[in-house]
């Protein structure tokens, strides 16, 4: 679909905030209520927007977040897809894209314990030992989530990142059940979130406001189809050698200061940087990554790339909360 600049204004705008009314996004554009309505239905219908989701901090209700990325070998169609399958029905996982590059799948396990993550490990490996030839497993420590200001041409010099935290905090099952109804769907109507969960207004009103003071939940953000828009999504790990804090800092902000920039996270065990960036095509990352290079290629000592092309699931909230 070819989107005009009114069509990205209003995914920018959905972006930031997609628990808005269709009034105060149209007042925001300065246009009639009646045309972004038609625009967002277009954009629904379209499959540009495949639904809205409530940004979570995980770590924030006491889970553990591994990244693994994964390797597979002298395997079948029907190797893959069973494969698939197999970790699309495991309730723990957030994120499953597969991808081009070092690796062919990057997946998310939202954990309780260590153990817990162990044992799905040791299933998952016995299950498919013969065509997993390679795996890297990291810790999540930090996910920054940066604006979409690519959408309209925003250059970026003041940086507004949401971060996430890392203290703990508990909450009640009324608290789980609104986080589970509106994880998926954060767009549903305050009444009828109300209903479902068995809450007055007032009272659910007032358990979002604490849950987003306290930054356990960080925004209501469209499901954008990257390709739909005309970018494509690709990611850039970065290992460095002979290096100060300095010259990660350097590093950081350069990726910051591009508009094109959607989160940057910190792993234990992981590369020194990872970005996460939409770009318009492959040429636009080669240029990038011979770009960081020639500024920074005397500390730089690897850089891997891979491109995210096939989404299998994404969500803010595992099912076993």
């Amino acid at each position: 679909m070819k989107l005009d600049i009114v069509d990205k204004k209003l995914l920018y705008a959905l972006d930031r905030n997609a628990r808005r009314s269709i009034a105060q996004i149209a007042k925001e554009l300065s246009a009639h209520r009646n045309v972004i309505l038609y625009r967002v239905k277009k954009l629904e219908e379209t499959g540009v927007i495949r639904g809205y989701f409530t940004e979570v901090d995980m770590r924030k209700l006491g889970y553990i977040i591994f990244r693994v990325f994964i390797k597979i070998g002298n395997y079948t169609l029907d190797d893959e897809k069973r494969l698939i399958e197999y970790l699309k029905n495991i309730p723990q996982l957030m994120w499953f894209f597969q991808v081009q590059g070092k690796w062919d799948i990057d997946i998310v396990f939202a954990a309780r314990t260590i153990d817990e993550f162990e044992s799905f490990l040791s299933k998952l490996l016995q299950e498919f030992n013969k065509i997993i030839e390679e795996k890297s497993i990291s810790l999540v420590t930090q996910i920054i989530h940066y604006p979409k200001d690519y959408l309209i041409d925003k250059k970026r010099e003041k940086v507004q990142k949401k971060e996430f935290a890392q203290a703990e905090i508990k909450i009640d099952e009324k608290d789980k059940n609104i986080l589970r109804a509106i994880s998926e769907r954060a767009s549903i109507p305050l009444i009828e979130l109300a209903s479902q969960t068995r809450l007055s207004i007032n009272t659910l009103k007032d358990r979002l406001r604490k849950m987003e003071k306290s930054k356990i939940i960080l925004g209501y953000r469209p499901f954008i189809e990257t390709e739909k828009t005309g970018y494509q999504y690709f990611k850039f790990i970065l290992f460095f050698k002979n290096y100060t804090r300095y010259n990660i800092d350097n590093v950081r902000n350069f990726f910051e200061k591009n508009e094109k920039l959607v989160y940057l996270t910190d792993y234990v065990n992981g590369g020194d940087i990872e970005a996460e960036m939409h770009l318009e095509s492959e040429q636009e990352m080669l240029v990038l990554k011979s770009l960081l290079v020639e500024k920074f290629g005397q500390y730089i000592k690897e850089i891997t790339t891979i491109k995210f092309y096939k989404e299998h699931l994404y969500r803010y909230l595992p099912q076993t909360l």
